[in-house]
């Protein structure tokens, strides 16, 4: 608890120090308590929120293709991925996938995707998504869908080269422009992912994500008056 009687004898610059010290110290209480009894809380509204520009990470844009792999090479690795993901998954959760999909067509399954991953499961919706993409490699939908989830999942440097290889045949679509955009920002690429964010706003200009992207990485500039702009669209929208 703050120490009335230190602070009564505090100039004004020390009282706002240490209500600075304080509120950070809460803050951090916060986060603390979320991450020990796994209750999300909205980290937006703590006292100590700040914009953060991600970190360049080097290592992962180093891996990526330079240039775009072959379908047949994204289903081989794709198989891959799922073979390694089905070893360490739970027998009750690969039931459960087993179970939808023996039952549901491509479409239904990728709809169970974005369900479980909402529903805060997200291997299992990767996996779906993943089976889903198998049954019809040539189904753009499913691959964007599948490079969605794994911008989401964290592991955007995965999400890239089947970006890449859709763009070929859909250079101008929203939706693969828009992913390719989020995966560079999660990367830290922030000039890659303000092209490709521009391209798709140029060819959907209420896209919510690229605008609220597009927000964050003027804010990251200091240019705080053109990234509202962007917000401003988006809440046109949301």
């Amino acid at each position: 608890m703050p120490d009335i009687a230190a602070m009564q004898k505090m100039t004004p610059a020390q009282l706002e120090a240490y209500k600075q010290k304080l509120l950070k110290q809460y803050s951090q209480q916060a986060k603390a308590m979320s991450a020990d009894s796994n209750i999300k809380i909205d980290e937006t509204a703590l006292p100590d929120f700040a914009i953060l520009q991600p970190q360049k990470d080097l290592a992962k844009l180093a891996s990526l293709p330079k240039q775009p792999p072959t379908l047949i090479q994204l289903a081989d690795g794709l198989r891959a991925s799922k073979k390694v993901l089905e070893s360490v998954m739970p027998k009750p959760v690969l039931e459960e996938v087993q179970k939808i999909t023996s039952t549901q067509n491509s479409a239904q399954q990728q709809s169970a995707s974005i369900a479980a991953f909402y529903n805060d499961k997200p291997a299992e919706a990767l996996l779906l998504a993943m089976h889903s993409t198998l049954q019809n490699t040539g189904e753009p939908t499913a691959w964007n869908n599948l490079a969605a989830l794994y911008n989401l999942s964290g592991l955007s440097e995965k999400a890239i080269p089947v970006l890449m290889n859709q763009l070929q045949t859909l250079p101008n679509n929203p939706m693969l422009l828009n992913n390719m955009g989020q995966a560079y920002l999660n990367l830290g690429d922030i000039a890659n992912a303000k092209d490709y964010l521009q391209r798709c706003l140029a060819q959907d200009s209420m896209n919510p994500e690229a605008n609220h992207s597009m927000g964050l990485i003027h804010f990251f500039e200091k240019q705080f008056d053109e990234g509202a702009k962007y917000f401003e669209k988006e809440l046109q929208v949301v």
